[in-house]
């Protein structure tokens, strides 16, 4: 199992979830799943309909790798085709790196 840190703007807000996940598209579905759908300010019908049939895995997920310059980092194209637009993000998050990396005193 992988980590996916996903982050999505929606609406001049970001939602940020991490998930364990098989893959990308498997995180990104969870993500959808897991927005909040109750702010007072959407989504409504079509767009409701719409997101739920993406976390219920009842349609395709195009996810766009960011190429050879940022690995593990995924776009998801169908977010942005609609309006309003969700500007989702999904990079695949070591959460056990090595000591070297760590933010504590060096040694």
């Amino acid at each position: 199992m992988n980590t996916f840190t996903c982050i999505t703007l929606i609406r001049d807000s970001f939602h940020t979830t991490q998930h364990a996940a098989e893959n990308p598209t498997v995180a990104l579905r969870l993500h959808i799943g897991s927005l909040p759908f109750d702010d007072g300010d959407g989504p409504l019908d079509e767009e409701l309909d719409w997101l739920k049939r993406v976390s219920d895995g009842m349609c395709s997920i195009e996810l766009v790798p960011f190429g050879d310059s940022c690995k593990n980092t995924w776009l998801w194209g169908d977010g942005a085709r609609y309006e309003p637009q969700y500007h989702t993000t999904i990079v695949k998050t070591d959460v056990n790196p090595p000591a070297r990396y760590s933010n504590g005193p060096s040694e």
